[in-house]
């Protein structure tokens, strides 16, 4: 059978049977790119429990318990059939719903069927890209003060997740909730932030289900869990990072009780990121959301940074600062000379249109109280500010006292005893390569393989028994094998590894890098390049060929060879030979002008651009064992490029991303052009030589939906398409 009708074959099947992640919806999700982002355009998510009778008999004996918390034992999971019904159509969904909630707020009978707060896991299709999400009872987040402070949270930079009002249907019996993204993958990627590790406070031992005893008992033995143990699970990379941050984690967690005020800074000596949510969130009166069993944690492999995770603050946004408040303790929070960066930015809010039009879209009638509400809170939060800028002031802060890791867990390890909560304290471990082995502060020796321990730091369970992972090695702050340059020229930070050496030439802005092993890199963060020219020349006598079995990324979380962060370009030009990492260069987080960028010989990936906004003259692309041009998450332009010998695909347009081109020549890939995942692109002139596939328009993903190809002038020498049920290809006006 000949390559062309093998490729018919594929394109048949492709179109006839869509993968499981194309979601089951009576309209072409690329026609409504725009809409599926828009959470008003939403009228009623419908969810059927076939076992409904069942599930009311759980929710009686919740409400029937004793108490005021929900027993886990009643948070069964039902299967469900989910209908999200649009102006435009309507998706349906298999999914798993289960009871929200510690406590019996999230609970209440009303009409004889109970109206509960659930947690939603789709196994197919997506809501505004989350697969994984809560419908809450909006007085337990006091409805309106939770979606305008979200924006808020995001607005001025902090991780928030996608917060909105919408009507319920839960078999036949109405009512307004909140939807509210979980913590996960797409939580991140929708704030412009790579997969990661990320963390909260564990309540498994908080409430007073837990040995019988009162609400928070043991609190000051609840230490941190990682919530996505999975991601751990996929390489030595992730493991890695994951291992290094969960430390830190419980070393920042371990002496809060001693601090007071719920302070919990993992990054308190670096910067001051925890100090500016601490801020935000007292004068947005979130007290609650400060508690450390709320707080959740987002660790920044790339700037070896943790970030606030905004989650739970029981916000009052119209309520005046009260600086005699129990929970604060302004001491231990803010350190000498702390001022809030954001004083502006809140004055402005008011007049932010689109913080205005984003507030509008995730309420249901925007009528005046609506407005008044928006109005008002914005002013009182301003208000605030002041208010707590000033107290500050006259307080005299002083610089914190950094409590001791040594100290703090020897008190923990005295407690832990005293209290006879037999918990096992893990002092050291030892990687293997199969596994991993810990040693207890008893001296007893344990090895457990990565998924075992994995599932250890999500729960602290391990053999039905509590673990507690605080190895006693010392949290060294330093790299050795990483070497960091704060650049006045560039205005921000040069960060390599040890496999780099490069010069600078001022005068001529040309910067010049030489890789002695195939694996070196080299990272410029927050840089300014402003007619700049840099060259970067691989190791091309040793290609490391262990990549082709190691993660994506390394265990400083970066990619490629030659990598730019939070950068702003004008008038640059890139060049980079023999790149021997996953990317050979990979900008992320960036915008600007590329005035040039070449790339030759690439091991795989030669261009990956990630979150970025970015125009870019000219790319020429010769040889690349992956793909020639990636990008994902941002608006790009391109005006001419030319992309030779791409093992395979020679553009890659992926997860949400705009793309527009004047003039494109792609020869010899396996795809020429692929566009997926909600992504829209544009093109004038697209040629395409001896490739196996010209175009591909699908759905990969189960966030997102199909993509949308337009092209004016298209010459192809197999016009062999693959387009799925969800996505558009349209050449000069004519759809195929």
């Amino acid at each position: 059978m000949n390559n062309k009708k093998l490729f018919l074959i594929y394109f048949i099947f492709l179109f006839f049977f869509p993968t499981k992640v194309n979601s089951s919806c009576n309209f072409r999700t690329a026609d409504y790119i725009n809409d599926l982002k828009i959470p008003k355009e939403i009228k009623e998510i419908k969810i059927t429990i076939p076992k409904s009778k069942t599930y009311i008999q759980n929710s009686l004996k919740i409400l029937l318990s004793e108490g005021y918390n929900i027993d886990p034992k009643l948070r069964k999971k039902y299967k469900a059939n989910i209908t999200v019904n649009y102006p435009f159509g309507e998706c349906q969904y298999k999914a798993k719903v289960w009871q929200n909630g510690d406590h019996k707020d999230h609970i209440k009978w009303r009409s004889s069927y109970p109206l509960t707060s659930l947690n939603v896991k789709l196994d197919e299709g997506n809501i505004l890209n989350a697969v994984k999400f809560k419908l809450l009872i909006p007085e337990t987040r006091n409805g309106m003060n939770e979606i305008l402070g979200t924006l808020i949270a995001k607005d001025l930079g902090f991780i928030a997740p996608e917060t909105f009002e919408t009507i319920v249907n839960i078999n036949g019996n109405k009512s307004l909730m909140i939807f509210q993204e979980d913590s996960r993958k797409e939580l991140l990627e929708r704030n412009f932030k790579r997969e990661g590790p990320i963390f909260e406070g564990d309540e498994s031992i908080l409430w007073g289900n837990y040995k019988d005893q009162k609400n928070l008992t043991f609190e000051e033995l609840a230490l941190t869990r990682l919530i996505n143990w999975k991601w751990f699970l996929r390489g030595e990379s992730s493991r890695l990072i994951s291992i290094n941050a969960f430390k830190e984690m419980q070393k920042s967690y371990l002496p809060y009780q001693q601090r007071g005020g719920n302070v919990v800074t993992p990054n308190f000596r670096k910067n001051n990121y925890f100090s500016d949510y601490y801020f935000l969130m007292a004068i947005m009166n979130g007290a609650h959301g400060l508690r450390p069993h709320n707080r959740k944690f987002y660790f920044n492999a790339l700037e070896n940074n943790f970030e606030p995770i905004y989650y739970d603050g029981d916000l009052k946004l119209k309520k005046k600062l009260n600086l005699s408040d129990g929970w604060v303790n302004y001491q231990n929070a803010f350190n000498k000379d702390y001022y809030f960066p954001y004083i502006n930015n809140l004055e402005s809010l008011k007049y932010n249109k689109r913080l205005i039009q984003d507030f509008e879209s995730r309420v249901i009638n925007f009528d005046d109280n609506k407005k008044s509400f928006l109005n008002d809170s914005l002013d009182n939060v301003t208000n605030n500010a002041k208010i707590l800028a000033s107290h500050l002031e006259e307080l005299g802060l002083k610089n914190n006292k950094t409590w001791g890791f040594k100290d703090s867990r020897a008190m923990y390890a005295k407690k832990n005893k005293k209290r006879e909560l037999n918990q096992k304290l893990i002092s050291s471990y030892k990687l293997l390569n199969n596994g991993i082995e810990i040693k207890l502060d008893n001296n007893e020796k344990e090895i457990l393989d990565f998924q075992e321990f994995g599932k250890l730091i999500s729960t602290n369970i391990y053999k039905n028994e509590r673990y507690i992972f605080i190895p006693l090695d010392e949290f060294s702050e330093k790299n050795n094998d990483i070497t960091n340059i704060k650049s006045n020229i560039l205005d921000g930070e040069i960060i390599h590894d040890n496999y780099i050496n490069f010069e600078i030439d001022e005068e001529n802005k040309f910067i010049k890098i030489k890789q002695t092993n195939s694996t070196g890199w080299i990272l410029f963060n927050n840089v300014k390049l402003d007619d700049w020219e840099i060259y970067f020349e691989g190791n091309e006598n040793e290609i490391d060929q262990m990549n082709l079995q190691a993660q994506r990324f390394n265990k400083y979380g970066i990619t490629g060879c030659m990598n730019f962060l939070n950068s702003k370009f004008t008038n640059t030009k890139l060049k980079m030979n023999n790149g021997g990492c996953e990317d050979s260069v990979n900008i992320i987080n960036s915008k600007g002008d590329i005035e040039s960028i070449f790339i030759k010989d690439a091991f795989q990936d030669a261009l990956d651009l990630d979150f970025s906004d970015l125009r870019i003259s000219n790319i020429k692309i010769d040889n690349a064992g992956n793909d020639c041009f990636d990008v994902s998450g941002g608006k790009y332009s391109l005006d001419r490029g030319l992309f030779f010998n791409c093992g395979d695909k020679g553009l890659s347009i992926g997860e949400n991303s705009e793309f527009s081109s004047e003039k494109i020549l792609v020869d010899k890939s396996y795809i020429g052009f692929s566009v997926k995942d909600f992504s829209v692109a544009n093109l004038d002139t697209l040629s395409i030589n001896s490739n196996q596939i010209c175009i591909e328009s699908k759905q990969k993903k189960q966030e997102f939906g199909g993509a949308r190809v337009s092209i004016k002038n298209l010459n192809c020498d197999k016009f062999i398409n693959a387009i799925d049920k969800n996505s558009i290809i349209n050449i000069n006006k004519y759809e195929l």
